[in-house]
């Protein structure tokens, strides 16, 4: 009978450390949800932002790729780097400008982020990234077509820092 009690007793003992286990486990997942969901990524993202540098992987038979870092926009690209301006109201301008510091290209349009994704929307093209931001820097992140073989198969990143104004 006292054996019987024992092993009542341990399998009672390891259930129980189990099914708290399990719920310290629980536990700590909705601590790390709630502290994930507290980064405010809209509230973030807002300001100015240049582009720091870029790189693409280029998936194809002769894979390469292409890196533009902090001061070689100029010399690889032929341009200044990408400015980029995230207003409250949830619009956006891109500028890209040349070594004569003229405007080239301009795009704007409405961004939102849904997780850890970024949508920019503009009239005739949508772009969905995926953002990593640290300190002042943000990383976009997109799967693309980069060499034209119709296969999305080609990695973009970009990085950018945020401009502080001083006042």
């Amino acid at each position: 009978m006292k054996f019987t009690y024992c092993i009542s007793f341990i399998i009672l003992l390891f259930s129980s450390c189990s099914n708290d286990q399990n719920q310290v486990r629980q536990e700590a997942e909705i601590y790390a949800d709630s502290v994930l969901q507290t980064t405010n990524y809209p509230k973030e993202i807002v300001g100015d932002w240049i582009s720091n540098s870029l790189r693409i992987d280029v998936n194809a038979d002769s894979a390469y790729q292409v890196y533009v870092a902090k001061g070689e926009w100029e010399n690889k690209l032929n341009q200044r780097p990408i400015q980029t301006t995230f207003r409250p109201n949830n619009t956006y301008q891109i500028d890209y400008l040349s070594l004569q510091d003229s405007l080239f290209e301009k795009r704007q349009g409405i961004w939102n982020i849904f997780g850890d994704t970024l949508l920019l929307i503009e009239d005739n093209a949508n772009y969905q990234y995926v953002i990593k931001m640290r300190r002042n820097y943000l990383q976009y992140q997109a799967q693309l077509d980069w060499d034209n073989d119709t296969e999305i198969d080609d990695t973009y990143t970009q990085i950018d820092q945020k401009v502080i104004k001083s006042d």
